[in-house]
């Protein structure tokens, strides 16, 4: 064993000073004030000896008695004996009897049945509380310091200390106090009123298992936490954290549940903060609850609980993260708002250990990403302790703005829940969000100034507005100019609801544009309750250039009958160029070839109308008289064989109305050439097209004087005349065809030579035959010498007409 350094006190020159030292250096200065009686007044007949007093002295450990020197020249005066160890050896000193005998002496007692009701109470006290423990009886203080010594570690034996003192410290709350006081019974009350416990005889007082092993009862279980406890070892107070871990180890290992896991673990980490310390049992204990976790054998409460539990505590591998994430995940849709809301309020900064945080935003995080966490969003988002949260977790994301609007637009809310939305809205640039809060909190009238002032992409929630917004309301805005962008919206719900069109007034610039919108996305050319007949006027003056051409097509389509029935189209036409012309031209063609019998009125300014009907009429298409009248009326063209091609085209069918006027429109442009060829077509010998009759009626005068003679004798009139026409006629057509060959057709036709004259030129001798055959040379007359004609020349149409006229055919 390590012996000690021996110093004594006394009275030397007149005061309180060192007598003996038996070691080298001098003994620590501060032993010389802790040596002299304590300060104070304590009354003369009370006795305060013998003091054992002890502690760490400077770098020393020392155990030193006081005691009145009766020998002293002066009253009042003390002397003292101290021990004294370096403090690196003193945990080596493992039993104190000897000094503390040597130290009392004669005042040495055996401690009685009451004073161990104090002994046992001091060792309740200092292996449990924090207060500041302090005894009366003085005569104890060796039997503690022998016995407690004994049951010390060597930290506790280094910080071991005990004052005999009169009064206490000045400054007691910053004060560094001993182990524990003894203070004389009669001074007692100067020391109430300061934060300390009074150990006083009492009844028997049963030690709990910390005083227990503060009082030597074997333990291990308590001797192993104490080893691995890594703080605050120098104190009896920690056997009293140790022995709470080791009873709650105790019944973890007997009782093995969520509750007595978490309650051991938290009890050894109270004993053992440092990740290092006690780590088997930590160990031991974080397995057990990460498969309480697992198992989803524990709480929402004592899943709070787990909050707190710093990463310092614990190994990082060790900590249940995975574990707590998936068992918020799976119980999250179970746990009401309430109890949620201990989790969130848990999550915000400093609330929590990073490690239990972190776990719980993953399982959030997890969980609000799932297609039935809908619900819950809405209603946490509307949570103050969620704002953090929401802030990590959800307004990060790009889509959750649309999202959230999804969840909301069908549900009804609170003004305060809709103000709180649109706080939300506004910070995080959520236009559709905010469309919808405002529409429930605000007039009508103010919505669109509202969310065009309300964020950049206030644009995306124009939708949603137009769709809920009243017709008469959309309207009143389409016509002011800083509200027209929401046209196109409106003509989307145009598409819906076409109701709409019946309030549009187009003669309004927004009302118009709204209508050709929604046309030009294949809606509805005629509001349902419209006039149609009204609303193409309206429209003939709404076409202009500033309209795309696809538009235009459209509307001039529609409305060709009103554009083809203007007697002058010019202040039409000058609102578009030349192209504009061509195009509008174009599709009043395919008006009229879907309709031919559409009124159709055109002037000489209609250059690119005339030109779209010349390439009609020149096409293989069948014509429509009426068409075809208006335009020979002009006339479009002076090109008789062109005129004829189209007349020809025309129907088969329906002249009757139409053939008088297109005789008198021949007749008065003197179109000769056409009045011939309609007669070949008509009067001619191979004429099948009769309809064209009662246009030659009407132009006979152009025809020549055979063809008018034979329009008349066809038609009963002049007859003697007309044979006299005919008779001279077929004399002109034998001499020039068959001028050498009268005598052989004179014979085919039933002649006799001698009847022919010989002498005369070609055309004398058939006059003559001719004029004779019609006097009754011939048994048929002209009429056989016609035949015989045709049958030699059988494609000359003038002979087929003089033969159909003597016929009648």
């Amino acid at each position: 064993m390590t012996l000690p350094f021996i110093a004594k006190y006394g009275f030397k020159n007149n005061s309180h000073d060192l007598l003996e030292w038996d070691g080298g250096a001098p003994p620590p200065t501060e032993l010389l004030g802790l040596t002299d009686k304590p300060a104070g007044h304590i009354t003369p007949k009370e006795k305060w000896w013998p003091v054992i007093n002890c502690g760490k002295v400077g770098n020393w450990w020392a155990i030193w008695s006081i005691e009145p020197d009766e020998s002293a020249p002066r009253a009042g005066m003390v002397k003292s004996k101290a021990y004294l160890w370096p403090i690196n050896e003193i945990e080596n000193v493992n039993n104190l009897d000897e000094f503390v005998c040597s130290l009392a002496g004669q005042y040495l007692e055996t401690p009685s049945e009451d004073d161990f009701g104090v002994i046992n109470g001091l060792l309740n006290q200092l292996s449990s509380s924090d207060e500041v423990a302090m005894i009366e009886e003085v005569k104890l203080i060796p039997y503690i310091i022998k016995h407690l010594w004994k049951n010390l570690w060597a930290d506790a034996r280094k910080a071991f200390s005990v004052r005999v003192s009169f009064t206490p410290p000045q400054s007691f709350n910053t004060t560094k106090h001993p182990t524990f006081y003894c203070v004389p019974s009669s001074l007692t009350p100067q020391w109430y009123g300061h934060n300390l416990k009074t150990i006083t005889k009492t009844l028997p007082v049963e030690l709990s298992r910390a005083a227990e092993y503060l009082n030597g009862s074997k333990d291990t279980l308590m001797t192993k936490l104490l080893e691995n406890c890594g703080s605050h070892r120098g104190s009896p107070k920690v056997l009293g954290r140790l022995a709470r871990a080791a009873t709650n180890i105790d019944l973890f290992r007997e009782t093995e549940n969520a509750s007595t896991t978490i309650t051991a673990l938290r009890s050894i980490i109270a004993c053992s903060p440092i990740a290092e310390d006690s780590s088997v049992y930590k160990k031991e204990l974080l397995e057990a609850l990460r498969r309480h976790i697992s198992e989803n054998s524990i709480s929402e409460e004592q899943v709070l609980t787990l909050c707190n539990i710093a990463e310092e505590n614990i190994a990082t591998e060790e900590l249940p993260k995975e574990e707590l994430t998936g068992w918020l995940l799976e119980n999250l849709p179970n746990i009401d708002n309430g109890k949620a809301k201990s989790f969130f309020e848990r999550c915000a900064p400093g609330k929590s250990a990073l490690w239990w945080s972190n776990s719980i935003e993953l399982g959030l995080d997890k969980y609000l990403a799932t297609s039935y966490a809908g619900e819950r969003i809405v209603s946490w988002i509307l949570m103050e302790s969620f704002s953090g949260l929401a802030n990590k977790l959800l307004y990060p994301s790009k889509d959750f703005g649309n999202r959230l609007f999804d969840l909301v637009k069908n549900k009804k809310f609170q003004n305060v829940e809709l103000k709180k939305l649109e706080s939300i809205a506004i910070k995080h640039s959520y236009p559709k969000l905010y469309s919808f809060v405002i529409y429930e909190l605000y007039p009508e009238n103010s919505l669109l100034n509202r969310l065009i002032n309300s964020m950049k992409c206030w644009e995306l929630g124009t939708a949603f507005l137009v769709d809920k917004m009243k017709c008469s309301t959309l309207l009143n805005e389409i016509e002011v100019e800083e509200q027209s962008f929401i046209i196109p919206f409106v003509a989307d719900r145009v598409k819906k609801d076409a109701d709409i069109l019946n309030e549009i007034d187009i003669s309004r610039k927004g009302a118009f544009t709204l209508w050709c919108q929604q046309l030009d996305e294949g809606g509805l050319f005629y509001p349902q309750l419209v006039d149609k007949a009204l609303f193409r006027e309206e429209l003939l003056n709404k076409v202009t250039s500033d309209l795309p051409n696809n538009l235009i097509e459209i509307i001039v389509f529609e409305i060709a009958e009103n554009i083809l029935a203007l007697d002058d189209k010019s202040d039409f036409w000058e609102k578009f160029d030349v192209k504009g012309r061509e195009l509008i031209a174009d599709k009043l063609i395919d008006a009229i070839r879907l309709n031919p019998t559409i009124p159709v009125k055109i002037n000489a300014k209609d250059v690119e109308l005339t030109r779209a009907i010349i390439v009609l009429l020149d096409s293989n298409s069948d014509l429509h008289q009426q068409l075809l009248l208006a335009c020979l009326r002009v006339p479009i063209s002076q090109d008789e064989r062109k005129i004829l091609s189209w007349i020809l085209k025309a129907y088969d069918y329906g002249w009757a109305n139409y053939a008088n006027a297109l005789g008198e429109i021949i007749l008065k442009n003197k179109w000769a050439y056409i009045a011939g060829k309609l007669y070949e077509q008509s009067y001619g010998f191979l004429g099948r097209r009769d309809y064209f009759k009662a246009v030659i009626d009407r132009c006979v005068s152009l025809l020549n004087i055979v063809q008018r003679t034979i329009v008349s004798g066809k038609s009963g009139t002049q007859v003697a005349v007309n044979e006299d026409v005919i008779i001279n006629r077929l004399v002109e057509l034998a001499s020039e065809l068959a001028h050498d060959r009268l005598e052989s057709i004179w014979q085919r036709a039933g002649g006799k030579l001698g009847a022919l004259h010989s002498n005369g030129s070609s055309y004398e001798r058939w006059q003559r035959a001719i004029r004779e055959a019609n006097s009754g040379a011939l048994d048929g007359g002209i009429g056989a010498v016609a035949d015989q004609l045709l049958i030699e020349f059988p494609n000359n149409s003038e002979l087929r007409e003089i033969k159909s006229f003597l016929t009648g055919n």
